[in-house]
């Protein structure tokens, strides 16, 4: 728990960064990006603590439907370049036919998902991005208000 609880406090110091940070008119064309942590969702493998009560099956049915809607929820956002960052590697063909065609795909690498993080960002900001904000594929409530900033 540790570790994952830390890796959420990341995320959300990351996110009340970005949101603080003013944009004027050199913001607009600022190269902005957004990293989609996703896990191909596999029954036996995703949102095991969810079971029981729910099987496996369901668990992953969860975790697809928290995908998709993370998917929509990151198109609504202008002006921001979205990298869906997938585990296992095998799994961006099978995503590759659920993301919008504007999207990016990129394996995570890494042992674990604090340096899955720190490798995803790394490579977006190689690429020129100034500003990124990272966030799990099981945030469909998260506003988009938050991520437009």
């Amino acid at each position: 728990m540790g570790t994952r609880w830390l890796s959420f406090q990341l995320w959300q110091a990351a996110l009340r960064k970005s949101i603080s940070l003013p944009v004027g008119a050199q913001g607009a064309s600022m190269k902005l990006g957004l990293i989609i942590m996703a896990k191909e969702p596999m029954p036996g493998r995703v949102k095991t603590r969810l079971c029981p009560p729910y099987t496996p099956e369901e668990a992953a049915e969860l975790c697809r439907c928290f995908l998709l809607d993370t998917f929509e929820l990151a198109a609504m956002l202008q002006g921001v370049k979205v990298t869906i960052a997938y585990f296992p590697a095998k799994a961006g063909r099978t995503l590759k036919a659920r993301v919008p065609p504007a999207f990016e795909l990129m394996p995570q690498r890494g042992a674990d998902l604090g340096e899955r993080l720190s490798n995803a960002f790394e490579e977006l900001f190689s690429l020129g991005y100034e500003r990124v904000v990272a966030i799990g594929a099981d945030s469909p409530t998260l506003p988009p208000a938050y991520l437009d900033r």
